[in-house]
């Protein structure tokens, strides 16, 4: 069960475990993931990583949806946006676990976005597709 705190100041909700208390400062976790896709789901993450993360609504500013050949995925589009989530209070082995299931190196990269959670605008790790070079 998931229960939202709600805070105010920056007009963002972040859903937790249900009777955990969360404190503002969770929304600038420097650590924190924007995902989007299935990876929207709680509890698909789960499956991943093995528990529920701390996860707001967010917005990625200068990217859009695209599709590929094999899948769909974020590329850089100015002007344009992205609706997910922001993973928050991952661990170090939560995040190799996500990176993992991205298959980091192979088929995804890392990035940073400028994402949106409420009116809270900050810089989070992003996953986008390896250009391919022939």
């Amino acid at each position: 069960m998931l229960d939202a705190t709600f805070f105010k100041h920056e007009l963002a909700t972040v859903f937790h475990a249900a009777g955990k208390k969360v404190a503002p400062e969770i929304l600038d976790d420097p650590d924190a993931v924007f995902v989007w896709g299935e990876l929207m789901s709680h509890k698909f993450v789960k499956g991943i990583i093995g528990r529920t993360p701390c996860f707001a609504p967010a917005t990625a500013v200068g990217f859009s949806r695209r599709r590929t050949p094999d899948f769909f995925s974020m590329a850089e589009k100015p002007g344009a946006c992205v609706h997910g989530v922001v993973l928050l209070g991952l661990t170090d082995g939560e995040t190799a676990a996500l990176d993992k299931f991205e298959n980091l190196g192979k088929v995804m990269r890392k990035s940073t976005a400028t994402v949106l959670i409420g009116h809270k605008k900050r810089k989070t790790r992003i996953y986008l597709k390896i250009k391919q070079t022939r």
